[in-house]
């Protein structure tokens, strides 16, 4: 008997999708088990340096300021074994650290680097899991590795950053929902201070950092930048370098409503005759950011920083509602202990 040709499509035609279907599934187990055979945490670090590790991170050794903050805001500060030798060199850093942690107040967790550098004998002596940093030589990176040590590169240049890190380390750190919190924390009060601006004509604004530096500002491509953006004024520096140096008559001719200071005093504009005519100078629209560690922009204390540099800005805030605001920002990010006992360092300083 000769099947209808309709009859023998139909059937070729389930059949096909059949196969499909166990092709699919067969694909899928076949996942399933690289992945439990794996049972490793990966992911790439903000520097594009492939991460992995078997298991969440029991100890770390951290020498980048601004992730050692990460750590605390994550609440796994207990993993911590080392710490950037600046955290106690440094007076203001090591004064915040001891009222989060007893250990830094002793000075007990060790120091193998800072920053730019580390002992590899002292990294390995304190055998940690994985190491945290900004930068290492490549000799350095290659031997932790070799001995099984993962190592994470960041730079928290962006806010892009800054949020991508935070993510990463929750991976690693085992504190997903933790950093799902501070990420949902942050982008709602950074749309609610858009929101305080969004009918209000931008004012123009120039920053100068810190050490008496004031023809040295923050050009686009920093993080500095995007808390002025945040705070809905308009940076003048349209350089896309990240500390740009200018001259006396380039800031005149830029004419800024507001002056944002890092940590100096506004008398290094005030007593300047070279600049005795430009809106900020004349209408004492001067504010400085002191002191440092609490304004910290590559960190999510950026909240902070956009908070005082909007409402300065703008004349939004009270002095009151902005160390409540300062005391709210402090308590989420580092929870009820450690954020109470840095609110007060912070409303006395």
């Amino acid at each position: 008997m000769t099947l209808p040709n309709s009859f023998v499509t139909l059937n070729k035609n389930r059949v096909t999708f059949f196969l499909f279907l166990l092709f699919i599934l067969s694909m899928m187990v076949s996942c399933a088990k690289t992945e439990n055979q794996n049972g490793k945490l990966s992911t790439t670090d903000t520097q594009g340096n492939t991460v992995s590790i078997e298991k969440p991170a029991q100890r770390i050794v951290v020498l980048y300021e601004p992730l050692l903050e990460t750590v605390y805001m994550l609440q796994k500060q207990e993993t911590l074994v080392g710490i950037p030798s600046k955290i106690y060199t440094d007076a203001d850093n090591h004064k915040a650290y001891a009222l989060m942690d007893t250990r830094i107040a002793e000075k007990k967790i060790a120091t193998p680097g800072d920053m730019e550098s580390a002992n590899l004998e002292s990294l390995v002596a304190m055998n940690p899991d994985l190491v945290i940093a900004y930068q290492l030589s490549p000799n350095v990176i290659s031997s932790l590795k070799e001995m099984g040590i993962a190592v994470y590169m960041g730079k928290s240049e962006t806010y892009q950053d800054i949020e991508k890190e935070i993510k990463d380390l929750a991976l690693l750190l085992d504190a997903k929902e933790r950093g799902e919190a501070l990420l949902s924390f942050a982008k709602k009060e950074f749309e609610m201070m858009a929101q305080a601006v969004k009918d209000v004509t931008p004012k123009s604004a120039y920053f100068s950092w810190a050490n008496g530096r004031i023809y040295t500002t923050t050009g686009q491509t920093s993080m500095m930048h995007e808390c002025l953006v945040f705070a809905g004024v308009k940076n003048v520096c349209t350089s896309e370098m990240d500390q740009a140096n200018i001259n006396p008559e380039t800031l005149a001719s830029w004419n800024p409503d507001v002056i944002f200071m890092w940590n100096d005093s506004p008398s290094l504009f005030y007593e300047n005759p070279q600049l005795s005519q430009v809106n900020a100078i004349k209408n004492k629209q001067i504010y400085t950011l002191m002191p440092m560690h609490y304004f910290n922009p590559h960190t999510l204390k950026a909240l902070l920083t956009t908070l005082y540099m909007q409402s300065w800005a703008y004349q939004m805030h009270s002095e009151d509602i902005l160390l409540q605001k300062s005391k709210e920002y402090l308590v989420f990010l580092y929870g009820d202990k450690i954020g109470n006992a840095l609110f007060q360092q912070f409303r006395k300083s």
